[in-house]
């Protein structure tokens, strides 16, 4: 969706590579990006399941989404959004981020199925669909160990975070920034 993918208009640098998932259903933002990759000349890597990346001390796994079946629900597009954990590896301990797009309720399910083990221990948390109600169930929160969530938001534009997310973050004393309140958020490890 654009909200995702529309920062790399003014991206200044040269791109050589871009990582991205086939979607589950085609977008007119998805043609857009297409056009805008082959403008610039830039090679193509599709993600999915299963795929690793490492580049010295970062490991960048990803969850989902799956290459040969599409998680059902009524939010196609969001419900098969990319779940990527990243894990810097240091010296005395390695910190684990997890980002879930738009990821939605039906997303974690699957999450929490095929991927349990690495969900313990996460020191930032992005939170699926801008912490709508859509997603962050109280299941996923059961079934996940996190120091600090992130929630990139405009709730005047979009509604989000809902209100019983954050009631559900605070339950499981979850400390959470929201980008709107705070703007970017910087992580020094």
């Amino acid at each position: 969706h654009e909200d995702h993918i529309n920062g790399i208009y003014n991206i200044k640098a040269k791109i050589e590579k871009i990582g991205y998932s086939l979607p589950k259903e085609n977008t007119e933002e998805y043609e857009e990006i297409l056009k805008f990759i082959e403008q610039n000349d830039i090679s193509k890597l599709e993600l999915k399941k299963g795929d690793n990346i490492s580049l010295k001390d970062i490991n960048i796994d990803i969850l989902l989404p799956f290459n040969d079946k599409t998680i059902n629900s009524t939010d196609i597009a969001n419900s098969n959004s990319m779940v990527i954990l990243i894990t810097i590896l240091g010296k005395k301990n390695s910190q684990k981020f997890l980002f879930m797009g738009d990821a939605t309720i039906e997303t974690e399910e699957v999450l929490i199925k095929t991927n349990k083990a690495k969900l313990n221990n996460i020191y930032v948390l992005q939170l699926g669909h801008h912490g709508s109600k859509t997603s962050t169930s109280v299941k996923f929160l059961n079934n996940i160990t996190v120091k600090f969530a992130v929630i990139s938001s405009k709730k005047k534009v979009y509604g989000h975070p809902a209100k019983e997310t954050l009631e559900k973050l605070e339950k499981y004393n979850i400390t959470y920034h929201i980008t709107e309140n705070k703007g970017v958020m910087f992580i020094k490890l």
